[in-house]
């Protein structure tokens, strides 16, 4: 018998992202979405430290950029980071590593209801999901751990 619940949709989307890890063409990337006129994108800021991403910021701003929805954090960004691709950009979620593999540098708590916390080369641990909204599942990720190491996949799976 059918449910009686109704069941709405939602529209789901992929972004372009720049990408920002060790030999990544991120300046490329930003020139290629303003040529392509989005005005969406996702941002992985892994690779740029804080001098690298104030640069990034500022061709951003030149940019046709109006939205990054989501952004991968570093373990060395300050709050006023966070704030300004909020403010300007309308950044809905961001995902970070456990602070097991990169302890955080700075205070980000006032976002921790929009910060997730990736699985990645350390298991999640009861403090990373009381420190943060929950988890960014990384499915490659999972699936390594479940060939690798079943208890780590099974702790994984407990967390998640």
């Amino acid at each position: 018998m059918p449910s009686k619940r109704k069941h709405t949709l939602k529209k789901e989307y992929f972004f372009p992202s720049i990408t920002t890890t060790e030999g990544s063409e991120w300046k490329a990337k930003i020139k290629e979405i303003n040529e392509l006129e989005l005005k969406e994108t996702a941002l992985f800021l892994t690779g740029l430290n804080q001098k690298k991403r104030k640069f990034l910021y500022g061709l951003l701003k030149k940019s046709r950029i109006e939205k990054i929805p989501f952004v991968h954090l570093r373990s060395d960004m300050e709050l006023w980071e966070l704030d300004f691709l909020i403010k300007d950009y309308k950044t809905q979620a961001f995902n970070i590593h456990t602070e097991a593999e990169f302890p955080l540098l700075y205070d980000l708590s006032k976002y921790k209801h929009i910060i997730y916390v990736e699985n990645t080369t350390k298991p999640i641990s009861d403090k990373d999901l009381k420190n943060w909204a929950g988890i960014c599942l990384d499915f490659s990720h999972l699936e390594k751990r479940k060939i690798e190491n079943k208890d780590w996949f099974n702790s994984d799976i407990k967390m998640i």
